[in-house]
């Protein structure tokens, strides 16, 4: 499970950075979003490896790197 915080002031195209976690070998199980009363959205991804063997030796600090470059690159596509 991956939980994405973000501004409102952002327009993050949430399924962009879904089809690259797809693109990664990742299924996405489920999505859901939340928002708090200040400028905060809150994404909960619930993923799943699609071929365990090739993703074995994948970490938590690895996936949260793909997951920033993913976000950092939508949040640019807008600028």
């Amino acid at each position: 499970m991956v939980q994405i915080s973000s501004s409102k002031i952002h327009n993050l195209s949430i399924s962009n950075v879904l089809g690259g976690i797809e693109e990664d070998g990742f299924v996405v199980v489920d999505v859901s979003s939340s928002r708090s009363q200040g400028e905060r959205l809150f994404y909960t991804l619930h993923l799943q490896v699609e071929n365990m063997d090739e993703y074995y030796k994948i970490n938590c600090e690895e996936l949260s790197e793909r997951m920033l470059y993913l976000y950092e690159k939508c949040e640019n596509s807008f600028n």
